[in-house]
């Protein structure tokens, strides 16, 4: 077991015309909009920190040891009351490299953010001089409350956040994948 250190982001470059990194524009000012939203997340990001996961198999210790495809924690609102939020869920495939989902409850929206652990072989190595933390493959969700080009945004990167699921999926995280998406430390 080993602690989750580092966080990687994608730098989805699906339209040449677009600037990289605006769909972490787009994470970054709904984070400074929704207070709540910053809040859940930030507390999710602590308590992945506090996790240890197998890198052998990419599964969380604490999923393992409850037997659940899940971890669970309470965040406050706005108004003080705990909401419930699966903060970690596991995406079920026929591959070996597991996936999860982030999902924030709020309302009748579930913003959410997937991920894969970095799991062997040791491609990584070369890469980031390790092979341990997060990739966070895709942001928030597409919701009423968010505007015209933001929805549209979303939408477009749906198809390579899925397609670099898939890969990740299939491929682990090779030297391909992470040339092809150009996967860099999330940015500060």
């Amino acid at each position: 077991m080993i602690r989750i250190n580092n966080f990687f982001w994608p730098h989805n470059p699906f339209n040449e015309n677009q600037r990289e990194n605006l769909f972490v524009e787009l994470f970054r000012n709904v984070l400074s909009k929704d207070e709540y939203f910053k809040q859940a997340f930030i507390s999710i990001i602590q308590h992945l920190y506090e996790c240890d996961y197998d890198v052998d198999t990419g599964i969380f210790r604490e999923m393992a040891d409850k037997n659940h495809d899940y971890i669970e924690i309470y965040v406050k609102d706005q108004l003080g009351l705990l909401r419930t939020s699966k903060i970690v869920k596991r995406i079920h495939s026929q591959k070996e490299q597991p996936c999860y989902e982030i999902r924030i409850n709020r309302n009748n929206e579930k913003p959410r953010i997937f991920f894969s652990t970095f799991i062997k072989p040791n491609e990584l190595s070369d890469c980031f001089g390790v092979w341990k933390g997060l990739l966070l493959c895709y942001g928030i969700s597409k919701n009423g409350n968010m505007e015209v080009d933001a929805n549209i945004l979303t939408d477009e990167l749906c198809q390579e956040t899925h397609d670099l699921a898939s890969e990740v999926e299939n491929n682990y995280f090779c030297q391909e994948t992470i040339n092809k998406y150009q996967i860099t430390n999330f940015p500060d």
